[in-house]
């Protein structure tokens, strides 16, 4: 598998120098595909998504998904999962202490930036 970088897909934004976010695609079909998604240590990203199937399972790090302002940030370890149906912002930060590592299975583009505060 190659990981493809900001400079070599358009589904990571690259117009903050600091998205280090990588991308490896796993498989492609007529309405579906998947992914791997490694977000670097100490990194906050956004994937935003108007997919009507978004399905993403931690397979390796412990990030911290904010489900949204009134229920706060859950620390999700390796074998959790989230999900959506149309558009949604879904809101990343990978800790310090190690990468955090994504398989996304989906049924259309995505983008991943950085998380604005």
């Amino acid at each position: 598998m190659v990981w493809l970088d900001a400079s070599e897909t358009t589904l990571i934004d690259n117009s903050r120098a600091s998205n280090m976010t990588e991308i490896g695609v796993l498989w492609e079909e007529e309405d579906l595909s998947g992914f791997l998604i490694k977000i670097p240590e100490n990194l906050e990203v956004d994937i935003s998504t108007e997919g009507t199937i978004f399905d993403a399972v931690v397979i390796a790090g412990r990030p911290k998904y904010d489900i949204d302002e009134a229920e706060g940030e859950a620390e999700l370890d390796p074998g959790s999962s989230f999900s959506s149906d149309g558009r949604v912002i879904h809101r990343l930060y990978s800790p310090p202490d190690g990468e955090s590592l994504l398989y996304v299975r989906t049924d259309s583009d995505f983008k991943i930036s950085l998380a604005e505060r």
